[in-house]
């Protein structure tokens, strides 16, 4: 809450059937004294420190590589998503039908759509 908000309002309507309601408002004023600023005592740091990928030991080529693994349904939503949203930038397609299968090849996709749509590597 900002220090120079003195008070707040709630409005709760209620409806009771087809035409009728009933509104009940009420009010109550806070004292400027009373709102506080709270330091943290341990400020959260600007960055966090990134987390030790794991090592991975099978080669490129193999199925159990994680870029071979399929995409879930959510990461075949987000892909949809990145496609529609930079169509417009990427008039030759691949048309939605055709769209990566694969983590590795979802992820490249989507970065080169957003370079080429934001101009940002």
């Amino acid at each position: 809450m900002r220090p120079s908000i003195a008070g707040a309002t709630l409005i709760l309507t209620v409806f009771a059937g087809p035409g009728l309601a009933a509104c009940a408002i009420a009010s109550q004023t806070a004292q400027e004294s009373a709102v506080k600023t709270v330091t943290p005592s341990n400020p959260v740091p600007a960055t966090l420190p990134r987390v030790p990928l794991p090592k991975i030991t099978v080669p490129k080529s193999d199925p159990a590589h994680p870029a071979n693994q399929p995409l879930d349904e959510t990461q075949k939503e987000i892909l949809r998503g990145v496609h529609g949203l930079t169509a417009s930038s990427h008039p030759e397609g691949p048309s939605i039908d055709t769209l990566p299968k694969t983590q590795g090849d979802a992820a490249d996709h989507i970065r080169k759509r957003y370079q080429k749509h934001f101009g940002r590597k």
